[in-house]
């Protein structure tokens, strides 16, 4: 590797080794596309727990022990624990907005409040146990009838499984819109987020991944809007059943009230 930092137990100091980095690409050749953790793993072997690479200006460090991990991100997680930057998913895709990606202030603070709000107690979550024990009770009828779909059927029961607790939606057995939504928009997002597949910077001729970007983005935009209006169109209507959206939007809804009550 051309550029790396090393954590040096009971030292504050950083050995680098700058004699090899190729400016402006950095580590780009370095970057590993297919299993990166197999890579990163030999990394830590031959360089320590902590290793550091730049890739067209993009710091990338790589935490190769749970020991290290659990200092920086849980001990001194207000220091170093944050979401990266991510111009493909996170800034073109518009994944940024997500829970998984959004930087810590106002708005990950809210986001997490209305999780609270909804599932922040066990007795909160033992409603929806049912739920899972009828799609785990599917699942397993799936496997016994088509065992060497286990994959599919895996993929099948979890998006069941969130789409039932979220939205009280039941999915059809095979072809589902959602399932098949969700599912195509996750794949995107794992492309959209892999390390070293888009390094390309925004100004070079010839790159076709603002296209691709368009694409994943409106996949994603469907993805959110689509379940939360089959939610409105049920509350409307009078027969939503409780679930975490419906729950979150009374709740919200109620807040409204008060506020203009109080306003009034």
């Amino acid at each position: 590797m051309s550029r790396w930092c090393r954590c040096v137990s009971g030292n504050a100091g950083v050995q680098q080794d700058e004699s090899c980095t190729l400016f402006p690409i950095g580590n780009v050749q370095d970057m590993p596309r297919i299993r990166p953790w197999l890579t990163f793993a030999e990394w830590g072997k031959k360089y320590g727990d902590i290793s550091h690479v730049k890739v067209l200006g993009q710091h990338i460090m790589v935490l190769n022990s749970a020991k290290t991990a659990m200092e920086m991100l849980d001990k001194k997680g207000t220091v170093y624990s944050d979401r990266p930057v991510l111009p493909m998913g996170g800034e073109l895709c518009s994944w940024k907005h997500s829970l998984p990606l959004l930087p810590y202030g106002d708005r990950f603070r809210r986001y997490c409040k209305n999780f609270h709000r909804v599932l922040g107690s066990r007795a909160a979550l033992e409603v929806y146990y049912p739920m899972e024990e009828i799609e785990t009770r599917r699942f397993l009828k799936r496997v016994l009838t088509k065992p060497d779909q286990l994959q599919e059927h895996l993929q099948h029961t979890a998006g069941a499984i969130v789409l039932r607790i979220s939205f009280s939606y039941e999915v059809k057995e095979n072809n589902d819109p959602f399932v098949d939504l969700a599912n195509r928009a996750l794949d995107q997002f794992s492309r959209s987020t892999a390390l070293g597949a888009f390094m390309v910077p925004e100004w070079f001729p010839g790159a076709g991944f603002k296209r691709l970007a368009r694409e994943w983005r409106e996949t994603l935009d469907e993805m959110v809007s689509a379940p939360n209006k089959f939610v409105r169109d049920r509350i409307a209507a009078g027969i939503a059943p409780k679930s975490f959206t419906s729950d979150l939007l009374r709740v919200l809804k109620s807040e409204d009230s008060d506020t203009s009550d109080r306003d009034a």
